[in-house]
């Protein structure tokens, strides 16, 4: 059994191997000591070969998102190796793979409510830049293309926006210690993917592959070259990492960066739109004062709106033509709050569903969610606001 973890942590040296025996992930070895000592759980040994004592510790399979979160909260990967067979009918030992490898910006165990969790990929050279995000727990999936003297630091902001808690860096920003060290100084994790996976036809190809050439071909019309090169180094490395089809993941969007106000890191803080200055909390802030949402999907939609404030003018005007129709109507306005009560979060539990770790709960969220879809589109019939009316 040794022998077989010890090849399965050959393949993952990065990670922190959680190795599946009956009911219990365990760890062995170095991975042993670094998990007891951030786990704050007993570290015992186990006899190996030739009298030796191998460290180990375990955690149960069923609790094992609240252990997963701490050690990826504290900056390790970890590998998730499962039985893959039935050890009753299994002859001989018991056949394991790795199922998932957890980075800092894959983690949607413990998600919830309004934030959202970020891995992007980036790569630029001079005066433009090719941006790509991902939150694997809704399924968004998003590209964006930089350029001009300032693609750089914009592109920095955006990642300061986003609160990315990993970023992938392509080939052209081998060597930017500066860049490297203002994401580090963020808390966001760095990760070097292969140079292949930036190519243009090797990533405009992959997404094809996954959202369908009319969808790439509009998306690069869009944004351009170096946003599809960075969408599908992202799109590799989320396959590479999750090990699932990402069926979820089922809409490629452009990121029309222009329809939105600039505002760098610094005016961000200081405006304390979403965090306090003083100690990062909610309350206090311009989110915190507004936020009258009743989903996790509205409180999402609403940080991202007060983060990035709108200069179109028409998307501003259709913005306001949508409060006018709930504030100058109030039995619509009250009929949507009653049917959004209950209404869970949708993107997460298809996610999960996605993953294959949706329970019962989850399942029976879901379903009483879809539930409120028929009675939501039969009250806003006859709205002609054009966001309003949309959304039938």
């Amino acid at each position: 059994m040794l022998r077989q973890y010890r090849e399965m942590k050959e393949r993952y040296p990065d990670c922190i191997l959680f190795f599946r025996l009956g009911d219990f992930y365990e760890m062995f070895f170095d991975d042993a000591v670094v998990a007891a000592r951030i786990l704050d759980i007993t570290l015992t040994s186990r006899e190996a070969a030739k009298g030796e004592r191998v460290p180990m510790c375990g955690v149960p399979y069923h609790s094992a998102e609240q252990y997963l979160v701490k050690l990826v909260e504290a900056g390790y990967r970890v590998a998730i190796c499962e039985q893959v067979e039935d050890p009753k009918t299994a002859k001989g030992l018991v056949r394991r793979e790795v199922v998932r490898v957890v980075t800092p910006g894959t983690l949607f165990e413990g998600s919830s409510g309004d934030e959202s969790r970020y891995v992007a990929a980036l790569d630029g050279d001079g005066n433009r830049y090719g941006l790509a995000y991902a939150d694997v727990s809704t399924g968004e999936f998003v590209i964006a293309e930089l350029d001009g003297v300032r693609a750089r630091d914009r592109a920095l902001d955006e990642l300061a926006r986003l609160q990315a808690a990993e970023c992938l860096l392509g080939p052209g920003l081998s060597g930017d210690e500066d860049l490297e060290r203002a994401l580090r100084d963020r808390g966001c994790a760095l990760t070097r993917t292969a140079a292949e996976n930036w190519r243009y036809r090797a990533a405009a190809a992959a997404l094809a592959e996954h959202f369908g050439v009319a969808a790439v071909e509009q998306a690069e019309a869009a944004s351009g070259e170096a946003a599809v090169a960075a969408g599908g180094a992202l799109l590799a490395y989320l396959r590479e990492t999750q090990k699932v089809d990402l069926r979820h993941l089922d809409r490629l969007r452009t990121d029309p960066l222009g329809q939105w106000l600039s505002i760098d890191a610094g005016s961000r803080r200081n405006l304390e739109l979403v965090r306090r200055l003083r100690d990062g909390s909610r309350q206090g802030t311009l989110l915190w004062v507004l936020d009258q949402t009743l989903t996790a999907m509205g409180g999402r939609l609403l940080r991202q709106w007060i983060e990035r404030p709108l200069v179109d003018r028409a998307a501003i005007e259709a913005r306001l033509d949508a409060v006018e129709a709930l504030v100058s109507d109030p039995f619509l306005r009250d009929g949507l709050r009653r049917l959004l009560d209950g209404v869970h979060d949708l993107p997460r539990l298809i996610a999960r569903v996605g993953y294959q770790q949706a329970n019962a709960r989850d399942l029976l969220a879901l379903a009483r969610s879809l539930e409120r879809l028929r009675p939501l589109r039969e009250l806003l019939t006859g709205v002609e606001a054009g966001r309003l009316g949309a959304l039938r």
